[in-house]
């Protein structure tokens, strides 16, 4: 477990490395106002542009209704596939590889594909691995389905993140992505007290 931790921290020097290659320029805002005011100037500036309104709507369902089986993952690793703390292991390395396989892949077909291709059949992905693992009761065919579903999951928030950015003005960008890491983040307990709820 050690190792993986070491492993894990060890990540993080690609991203702070890619941090540092990217080159910007600073530019100063026009007038100073009040966090209270900026935070409303944001709000309001996302209810009043749909698209990004509804990407933000879109990732707060998906948060709550995709990604709350991992809250229930060592029931269901425990009861369903009857494989305790080494099965969890395995099913949520399973997530992970599928993460990984989508961000190489978003990467290099992001400009091909299209936003739209990505986010609408992630989406439907999603759905239907999540659907499919409902009824499995082997461990390694839960491996393969929750690979193609972390597949999913990620591709979709990484293409949403993406779009996003570049869909919002530079005056608003650090307001619509705080308010996109709390549709994200935010939601993730959201979701996890229902399907904990409906699991009781």
């Amino acid at each position: 477990v050690g190792y993986a931790f070491l492993f894990n921290a060890a990540t993080y020097f690609a991203v702070l490395i890619s941090l540092f290659k990217i080159s910007i320029r600073f530019q100063a805002p026009e007038k100073y106002v009040s966090p209270i005011a900026a935070m409303r100037q944001g709000l309001l500036y996302v209810w009043q542009n749909s698209g990004i309104r509804f990407l933000l709507i879109y990732t707060m369902l998906t948060t709550i209704f995709g990604w709350a089986f991992m809250a229930i993952m060592p029931v269901i690793a425990a009861q369903v596939f009857d494989a305790g703390p080494e099965g969890l292991g395995y099913l949520s390395t399973a997530v992970g590889i599928g993460a990984v396989i989508s961000g190489i892949l978003v990467s290099a077909l992001f400009h091909s594909v299209g936003s739209r291709t990505f986010i609408i059949g992630g989406n439907v992905l999603l759905g239907l691995s999540l659907l499919v693992f409902s009824f499995m009761d082997n461990l390694y065919g839960g491996f393969a389905v929750l690979l193609v579903a972390g597949f999913a999951l990620i591709g979709n928030f990484a293409v949403v993140n993406t779009t996003l950015q570049h869909a919002v003005a530079d005056s608003f960008r650090g307001r619509v992505m705080a308010i996109y890491a709390s549709s994200l983040r935010g939601m993730m307990p959201v979701g996890g007290f229902l399907i904990g709820a409906l699991a009781d």
